[in-house]
């Protein structure tokens, strides 16, 4: 190949490359398998760009294509994430021995990864060795107290692994989030030089390799996307400033209306939203400004949409607080006081907001913050008005992608029909994990069928027998004869509580 060429074939793998990475942060498995794809496409000896296409499949539940491209990966470079991605793949087809030969080779190359702990954890668990899998798990929550409801669940004789629940691929995100153990962060200085490295090395040397031997294939390494990727510093008036969170619908900041004075927050949206073509661009942009007339204390105000550089930003209200879901996997399951104080503005704001006509369609313990004070707000209202298609009903692949488990939606929802006794259903979803710290059924093949629910006070002695009652008809399939409003929720959930 023309030396020309080439460096034009490995610039555009490296572009594809830092797309793929930039997606899998934000969430978004599907977008990050194509770009690592195409990755491939321009060059095909491309251990980085095939590991974390195995990320992505994983996340995609297709495991034997992930097993295949980790394997792939792990001909050219031996890294401990690499090993864990052939292991959670291994694992999750039921091949144990060599999913443990997998993570141990992950934990020999890395011995401070809590993940890599976790995860061996899980087939030991599914081997029968007890002893070892509480050592393990122990050793992942020291190194990360994301694992520390996983280790109580072990202490106490409980399984640490529900094959129902979120994908233990999801999890490296969430470390991320979780913060360190305290020890001074000689690893992540380390990384540092090492992605500096990366890039000041590889350029020093690039066109000499070239000219001398032809061969790219010495000469690509796959630059970081934090470092391909440049994100602008301003957004219209808005300032950018530090990342605050990420999820499958895009990337959170913390920004500065310097014309006001005032601290906001910026949703950089995915491109799921890009992806939606001119027509659905335009109308998500239109519901959005719609959502924004939208005002009370339990909800978090839109301030401002605006689009730049094919990008759409939705600007919000900025809420020092936590979400639900971090209360939850910080406290493994909450006192049913505490859940219906949480629950009760929410309640309220969904009475208000039903009573002008408008359905949130995605409660969830993620979307529910809670202030410093202890009031809760109601965040992404009506934003998962992009999960539909074009016959109304939900894209299964775009729910799967962006709103991770689809387990809070109603029956109904499946069928394109959207009422308010369907943000009443996933109260009851929400109300049932925030106080037992389980999803209320086992999630089904089929999203629209009929979920059979085991007693909450069955599950959580402590409960009271009366609010099974309660969610029993806050999660009837039937939206007709579900508890028919929020008010009414809240005042049943109330009752039962006293």
């Amino acid at each position: 190949m023309d030396p020309g060429a080439a460096a034009s074939e490995r610039a555009q793998a490296q572009v594809a490359y830092a797309s793929a990475q930039s997606a899998m942060r934000l969430g978004d498995a599907r977008a990050a398998w194509l770009a690592a794809s195409r990755s491939i496409e321009k060059f095909e000896v491309n251990p980085a760009a095939y590991a974390i296409r195995a990320q992505a499949l994983n996340r995609l539940r297709d495991y034997p294509a992930a097993q295949r491209d980790a394997e792939t990966a792990l001909r050219w470079t031996q890294d401990a994430g690499t090993y864990q991605t052939l292991a959670w793949s291994l694992f999750k087809q039921g091949r144990y021995r060599e999913a443990l030969d997998a993570v141990n080779k992950a934990i020999a190359a890395n011995p401070h990864s809590a993940l890599g702990y976790a995860i061996r954890a899980y087939v030991e668990e599914a081997l029968g060795r007890r002893d070892a899998l509480l050592a393990d798990i122990r050793r992942a929550a020291a190194l990360n107290p994301a694992f520390d409801l996983q280790r109580r669940l072990a202490e106490a004789g409980k399984p640490i692994y529900d094959p129902n629940a979120e994908d233990l691929s999801l999890i490296p995100t969430a470390l991320a989030q979780a913060g360190g153990d305290g020890r001074f962060p000689w690893e992540r200085i380390l990384e540092g030089l090492f992605f500096a490295a990366a890039i000041l090395i590889p350029a020093f040397f690039v066109f000499r390799r070239k000219q001398k031997t032809g061969s790219w294939i010495a000469a690509f390494t796959p630059l970081p996307a934090m470092q391909m990727t440049t994100e602008p510093s301003w957004v219209g008036k808005y300032e950018l400033g530090r990342v605050i969170g990420r999820g499958g619908m895009g990337v959170v900041y913390e920004a500065t209306d310097h014309s006001l004075g005032r601290t906001v927050a910026i949703k950089k949206m995915s491109d799921t939203v890009a992806g939606l073509g001119e027509a659905q661009r335009r109308k998500f942009i239109q519901e959005a400004r719609t959502v924004a007339s939208l005002h009370h204390r339990g909800i978090v105000d839109i301030y401002d949409i605006l689009e730049e550089q094919d990008a759409v930003y939705l600007v919000f209200e900025f809420v020092r607080g936590k979400t639900a879901h971090e209360l939850l996997g910080s406290q493994g399951r909450l006192k049913l006081s505490q859940a219906i104080s949480i629950l009760r503005p929410v309640c309220k704001a969904l009475e208000f907001a039903h009573s002008k006509g408008f359905v949130h369609r995605d409660i969830k313990p993620m979307n529910i913050i809670v202030e410093e004070d202890g009031e809760a707000k109601l965040m992404d209202f009506g934003i998962a008005r992009l999960l539909t298609g074009p016959d109304g009903k939900p894209d299964i692949q775009k729910t799967q992608t962006v709103l991770g488990t689809p387990v809070y939606m109603a029956p109904e929802c499946w069928q394109g029909v959207v009422r308010k006794e369907s943000d009443v259903y996933s109260l009851g979803v929400t109300l049932y994990e925030l106080v037992t710290g389980a999803l209320p059924f086992k999630i089904p093949t089929d999203w629209g069928a009929h979920r059979t629910v085991e007693p909450a006070s069955r599950t959580t002695p402590s409960l009271p027998a009366a609010l099974d009652a309660v969610l029993e008809r806050a999660l009837d399939p039937d939206p007709d004869k579900r508890i028919r409003s929020a008010a009414d929720f809240l005042a049943r959930l109330e009752a039962a509580a006293r």
